[in-house]
Parts: C-alpha cells; structure tokens; sequence
C-alpha cells in the first residue's frame, strides 16, 4: 500500500491520481476530509491518532505553510509515526538544492536530515517552487 498525505492539495492530488492510474494500490490522507470525499482522515498535529499500519511506501507530501517550527514537529510525528509502525519507504516532497536562502528552507532541511538519520528507506524529491508562492 502507497499512502500520499495531504491529498486534498495540488500537488498530491496528482500524485494520487498517477499512482491509481497507473494500478498501483494508493489512498490518499488530509487533515479534514468531507462526507463526498474518499480520503482518509490523518492529522499531524494529534501524534497519538497517526496510524500507517499496512503502509509500506509513504509519500510525504511537506506539511507546510505554517511555522518551521509547527512544520518540523508535523514532520517528525509524522516520520516517527511511519518508522514505529514498519513503513519501509518514505518518500518526501522537499525543495530544490538552490532552495537554501529561502526562509522556508529551514523546515525542509529538517525534514531531509532527519528521514537521512532514521530507520526507513528514503526517497527526497527537489521539487521546484510552486507559481502560487510568488506574490
């Protein structure tokens, strides 16, 4: 089983449609899903009601748009969540190399070195920035 968190937004909304186009076996997670909606529910904030038993593969979709330091912590009850519970792959949405003198670099940067100590197998996609941050 893939996971995709934060389905609910651009970026894994595509991420989710291309994996179930192409068969593999995905759902998608955001913090507040609708009653028409077939996402899970999963919330960063609350560590204690994350699950990803069954997850082998987690795409880690950045927590962003907040704070580095409520990122961070997102991030890392999320990472810490998927290691206890076996997920073999996480692959994270992070920021390009040249990315660094941004002011949101900080929490991506977190993120890499912490999936780099942890216990899981790891993926970090360099995304670009998105057209909607400009302005």
């Amino acid at each position: 089983m893939i996971l995709v968190t934060g389905a609910s937004g651009h970026l894994a909304t595509a991420i989710l449609g291309r994996l179930k186009k192409a068969g593999a076996p995905a759902t998608g997670t955001t913090r507040n899903p609708n009653s028409t909606s077939q996402l899970r529910a999963l919330d960063f904030d609350a560590p204690e009601t994350i699950s990803f038993e069954g997850v082998e593969t987690l795409v880690l979709v950045s927590a962003g748009a907040q704070e580095d330091d409520i990122v961070i912590t997102r991030h890392n009850n999320a990472i810490t969540a998927a290691e206890r519970d076996g997920v073999r792959h996480i692959v994270y949405t992070s920021l390009t190399d040249a990315g660094d003198h941004l002011g949101f670099a900080l929490a991506h940067r977190w993120t890499e070195r912490r999936l780099c100590n942890g216990t899981a197998r790891w993926t970090i996609l360099r995304n670009g920035l998105y057209a909607e941050l400009i302005g």
